[in-house]
């Protein structure tokens, strides 16, 4: 059964609508899409007619790494691949050939806009600033220490921060389980999905001795797996966790889902 997208993409080439791809990314002037060998210059040269704005399209073929960098080929358009993703009054500059940024996480970057007033907050994954930016634009953090430890994306983040006006937040390249202060932070932002597990005590001994909010985020077949997780770590550092919500982000694989903990440690 072909999508609403394939029926319309199929009106700009040749390509019957049940062979085409059910969808595709749109990464301000970028188009990235998963399509077979035997399509990809045809249905490039489609998306380029359907989105005219658009400079170039790429074939998604995987990620590598515990950097988790996108492996794609540009099959059509001029072949530039770095952009500007205007997203709930945001900007974030990216590299698409190089960088992830998950459109499929769009609420939780609007949820994060209306946290963390007047608070002082870390981000220990912080990537181009996805989860980060939209606090600082929009609810007046006190401060906000962003940790990414891929260079590339660090570039970037430290662009986005000039280019969103920003001045409560610092960017720091470096691997979160040395750099992050220990005492100092309301909030802790912890958005790798692959990597949050291992650094949770690291997380949670960010936090202020008197307590605040940790935003754990995992891959899981169930939400009450990090839930458990978290309460272990917690039991590990002597600090309760009072579990405030669990909200499923998006779904992954089959069966597994991206989830996110929010909790009040004290």
């Amino acid at each position: 059964m072909s999508s609403r997208g394939a029926q319309i993409l199929s009106n700009f080439c040749s390509i019957p609508p049940e062979r085409l791809p059910r969808g595709w990314q749109i990464l301000g002037d970028v188009i990235i899409v998963r399509v077979s060998e035997e399509h990809k210059k045809e249905v490039g040269e489609a998306l380029l007619r359907m989105y005219p704005r658009a400079k170039t399209v790429l074939r998604y073929l995987g990620l590598k790494g515990d950097m988790r960098e996108p492996i794609v080929e540009v099959i059509a358009g001029s072949g530039e691949t770095e952009t500007i993703v205007r997203e709930n009054g945001c900007l974030y500059m990216l590299d698409a050939s190089k960088i992830m940024f998950s459109k499929g996480n769009v609420e939780e970057r609007r949820r994060m806009s209306r946290v963390g007033e007047d608070e002082e907050i870390v981000d220990m994954f912080a990537g181009v600033g996805h989860l980060s930016i939209p606090i600082a634009v929009h609810s007046r953090p006190k401060r906000i220490l962003a940790i990414e430890i891929n260079p590339v994306a660090y570039e970037y983040l430290k662009r986005n921060i000039e280019l969103n006006g920003i001045r409560c937040m610092t960017a720091v390249l470096g691997d979160c389980s040395e750099v992050t202060p220990e005492g100092e932070f309301d909030r802790v932002i912890m958005g790798h999905i692959h990597l949050a597990r291992r650094f949770l005590s690291k997380g949670i001994r960010a936090l202020k001795n008197e307590g605040g909010i940790l935003h754990f985020h995992d891959l899981a077949k169930e939400p009450s797996e990090p839930v458990e997780i978290l309460r272990r770590a917690c039991n590990k550092e002597r600090r309760e966790a009072k579990i405030l919500e669990v909200r499923r982000v998006k779904s992954y694989a089959p069966r597994r889902y991206h989830y996110v903990v929010d909790a009040e440690i004290r």
